[in-house]
């Protein structure tokens, strides 16, 4: 809205917008659901055999609803264990439409591990997929409606495995935790997700990576040891200490200056003559 409000602005049509200024009304983030692997074989186990690969892949693939209902036969690599995304289905007015990706950075080939592409490689067998076939098309053929395959199969599905209250975008939080418990860092989880930015990931998904402040301590005490055993064997060896590094340079007080011309010059003074005249 306050995009259509600027617009207006700047053609002309409106004096001002009445969105600057207004106060934004906080949001409170819901608990993200995730599914550990075996809530996720059940699930595919338990719906419809059409889309149990498709639950695979939207759980270790991370691809959104649009993206999956969206993949073509041609887009799918099973020998590289990879998909392209290239295509998404969105609702306009009640139509599905097929089209690109709304960012760059959706455009991406996502990689898969063998557990989603094994299970590709035998559903687009046992479906008989042309190239430019939908991987997962409607019943009655065409692009899915997410809204009518949420009815038909995924709500049946979800209770018959025990594991309602489930969305099917929870797949997509589900593959983000389990990269992450892979030990996937956030760029790497940026680029599987399709995401523009690593702030985001950090944002909505940063307590789930595991032991960052253990390893920034271990670390820390990893230098902190060094420095004290560097110390002790300096100390073992006969080495001052820094009161006597200190003493030692008092004792030979000279100094290097820049002459005043800009040419770099060196100057030796005794401090003690600079100390008198000070």
């Amino acid at each position: 809205m306050a995009k259509i409000m600027k617009g207006a602005v700047l053609a002309g049509r409106l004096p001002s917008s009445p969105c600057e200024g207004a106060p934004r009304p906080r949001v409170e983030r819901k608990e993200m659901r995730f599914l550990n692997a075996s809530e996720v074989e059940r699930l595919a186990c338990t719906i419809d055999d059409r889309y149990g690969a498709a639950i695979l892949l939207a759980a270790y693939g991370g691809l959104r609803m649009g993206e999956l209902w969206g993949l073509r036969a041609q887009y799918v690599d099973t020998s590289k264990s990879s998909v392209r995304i290239v295509e998404i289905v969105t609702d306009v007015g009640g139509h599905l439409v097929l089209g690109p990706p709304k960012t760059r950075t959706a455009r991406r080939t996502v990689p898969i591990p063998r557990v989603a592409s094994e299970a590709l490689s035998a559903h687009l067998s046992e479906w008989s997929h042309g190239p430019n076939d939908l991987v997962f098309p409607a019943p009655k053929s065409g692009p899915v409606s997410l809204n009518q395959w949420r009815k038909r199969f995924w709500q049946p599905a979800v209770k018959t495995a025990g594991l309602t209250p489930l969305r099917p975008h929870d797949l997509r939080h589900t593959a983000v935790a389990l990269w992450i418990a892979a030990g996937a860092n956030p760029l790497e989880v940026k680029t599987r997700a399709g995401v523009t930015s690593v702030a985001f990931i950090l944002d909505r998904y940063g307590h789930l990576f595991p032991g960052s402040e253990d390893r920034v301590n271990d670390a820390l005490d990893a230098l902190a040891a060094s420095a004290m055993a560097a110390t002790a064997s300096d100390r073992a060896h006969g080495a001052p200490d820094a009161g006597e590094q200190e003493d030692a340079q008092l004792e030979t007080p000279l100094l290097t200056l820049i002459n005043g011309s800009g040419r770099r010059g060196t100057r030796t003074l005794d401090l003690s003559r600079v100390k008198a005249a000070l």
